[in-house]
């Protein structure tokens, strides 16, 4: 912004490159970034926003409910012609039966507190009238086994896998979500980093990353070995830790500080001189190494 007033030829040359400027989910915005847009793109440059005051969630981090509010008059046309502004009330993903619902909810917030009193959102005529259901459950899991079940009844009856959504107000309900369609043989796919990181597919390749970059990382070595893909047996593993540890106390003497510890990785490297590994444990190691030392 200090930029833009200071030098005028910034301006001049962002002006320059757009014959006009869209702006999407404006009620998102914080007060310096409309300060931004405005030092720019003012004095009638075509500018059109597009918010929704009742979607003003991000108050939290900075999001500043007054741009979308003040923006007719913030990009008037001219100074004595504010910007046209256009109601969008027709609703293309709900049915009637759904908009009804949350007019409802709705009806209980006073209309001093609303940002737009008089909205209210009428269904696309192809979004028919939509299903309400309220359900009471035991808990999350049994919520999950309830959404998976209807899932495979709608599918069986036509609807195809990529139009059927679940959303989530957590994110710790994901994999509770995932294991009852994956127990059902139902495809998943999780939208968001935040469950993502969490899927054990996602831990696995992570666990691989750190173990590639970081010989230290002990906790992730363990993780691949105990996991699905070698399934070394837990007896194993801590033989090999034990072992590591073992080394480390055969260092210990005057020069200590000058040893470096001995690692669950390099552990791998000396698997003929442990002794009581099964024979298929062993061989699992084995290959784990050979497939760590390629990485």
């Amino acid at each position: 912004l200090d930029i833009v007033e200071r030098f005028p030829e910034v301006r001049r040359d962002f002006r320059s490159r757009y014959q006009a400027l869209v702006l999407d989910e404006y009620q998102d915005t914080n007060v310096a970034q409309a300060e931004l847009i405005a030092g720019v793109f003012d004095e009638g440059f075509p500018v059109m926003a597009v918010g929704d005051p009742d979607q003003n969630i991000y108050a939290w981090r900075g999001a500043s409910l007054f741009n979308l509010l003040n923006f007719q008059d913030q990009f008037c046309v001219r100074p004595d012609v504010p910007a046209q502004k256009l109601p969008l009330y027709t609703n293309f993903r709900s049915g009637a039966r759904i908009l009804g619902a949350a007019d409802h909810v709705l009806a209980s917030v006073p209309e001093t507190q609303r940002a737009d009193p008089d909205k209210l959102l009428r269904p696309h005529p192809s979004r028919g009238e939509g299903e309400v259901r309220l359900v009471r459950l035991g808990d999350e899991w049994a919520e999950a086994a309830w959404l998976a079940d209807r899932t495979v009844e709608q599918h069986a009856a036509g609807t195809p896998w990529h139009e059927i959504a679940v959303l989530c107000r957590s994110s710790r309900l994901f994999l509770t979500l995932q294991e009852a369609f994956v127990e059902r043989k139902v495809p998943v796919e999780i939208v968001g980093l935040a469950g993502l990181v969490k899927m054990p597919e996602v831990v696995e390749v992570l666990a691989y990353a750190r173990a590639a970059a970081d010989p230290e990382a002990s906790v992730g070595l363990a993780r691949i070995l105990l996991g699905p893909r070698y399934r070394v047996g837990f007896k194993d593993v801590a033989r090999v830790a034990a072992w590591a540890r073992q080394q480390n106390r055969g260092r210990r003497g005057a020069d200590e500080e000058e040893q470096s510890p001995f690692l669950f990785a390099e552990a791998l490297e000396h698997l003929d001189e442990l002794e009581y590994l099964s024979e298929e444990g062993r061989a699992r190691l084995q290959e784990f190494r050979t497939e760590l030392a390629e990485l």
